[in-house]
């Protein structure tokens, strides 16, 4: 039979991952005085609802950045964070990407979970949007999470580091396939939502430097489609995805056609050890103003 409801995991003590059939992973965080939901979803699941369930204290929703199956779900609440770079992107998801998406997804997956369109909400308004900044802290009472600017596969993307878990909640800005482009999508609209390959290079630089303080990397797609699991991202991604981004800007690492790099469509990308990386040749190394 299929899945016809989110898989809730505790992977750390009040520390919950929601998969949304397949779509993406939200994350719950729950301190003594707050919680902190990072990341919303496509929108399809009751996320509010759950949420609830699992937590009656105040409650912080905040971006990792402002795609649809991350941002999709920000109409089930009245306020939610996001970096100033990725507002407009979250505030002009519409009902009509997000299934798209949804549908998408269901496909790759292969029957393993039971949604339809009809399951993909309809949100009357949207929250008030607030800014995160980098270096930002988010006090949950006892419990202390740490924002760091990482922009590449969106200019806003933002990571947390949780102090209690030890756990990095990546989004999409530090993990096994890395989108600094869209294959099969024209990349060249402006405004520009992704960042150069040198911009995300320096992004994770400086993430390298906070190490020592996370023990697990937890993207924004635990469980993807059909693969069930609720694993951490391999302990190399990170080294993986520097070093993938030095060999694209030196030329020493070129792009090569991979079965099932976007949604389960073929791509080029480059790839080296647990990663891969799409990115668009026009926008490799660059004095990019996010960093100047």
């Amino acid at each position: 039979m299929a899945i016809q409801n989110p898989i809730i995991t505790e992977i750390a003590k009040d520390t919950f991952v929601i998969n949304e059939f397949g779509m993406d992973a939200m994350f719950l965080l729950n301190g003594r005085e707050r919680s902190l939901l990072i990341d919303t979803g496509s929108g399809v699941c009751d996320l509010k609802k759950i949420v609830r369930s699992l937590t009656d204290l105040p409650l912080t929703v905040a971006l990792t950045h402002g795609h649809v199956d991350h941002a999709g779900g920000i109409g089930q609440f009245d306020e939610v964070y996001v970096h100033p770079y990725d507002m407009d992107m979250a505030s002009s998801v519409t009902r009509e990407a997000r299934i798209g998406y949804a549908m998408a997804l269901k496909d790759l997956s292969g029957g393993v979970f039971d949604y339809g369109e009809k399951d993909v909400r309809n949100f009357e308004k949207l929250p008030v949007l607030k800014p995160l900044s980098d270096g930002q802290i988010i006090d949950l009472g006892g419990r202390h999470v740490k924002l760091l600017w990482l922009p590449g596969h969106t200019r806003g993307s933002i990571c947390f580091i949780d102090d209690q878990s030890r756990i990095l909640f990546s989004g999409d800005a530090c993990n096994v396939n890395l989108l600094l482009a869209f294959p099969n999508r024209d990349t060249l609209q402006e405004p520009r939502q992704t960042a150069s390959v040198s911009t995300e290079l320096r992004g994770l630089l400086n993430l390298q430097k906070h190490r020592g303080e996370f023990d697990r990397n937890y993207n924004g797609h635990v469980g993807y489609a059909a693969f069930l699991n609720c694993l951490p991202m391999d302990d190399r991604v990170l080294d993986d995805c520097i070093t993938c981004c030095r060999g694209i800007i030196d030329g020493s690492i070129k792009k090569t056609l991979v079965p099932g790099a976007f949604i389960g469509k073929p791509g080029e990308v480059a790839v080296y050890g647990k990663v891969r990386i799409s990115y668009d040749n026009k926008y490799i190394q660059e004095d990019d103003p996010l960093f100047l």
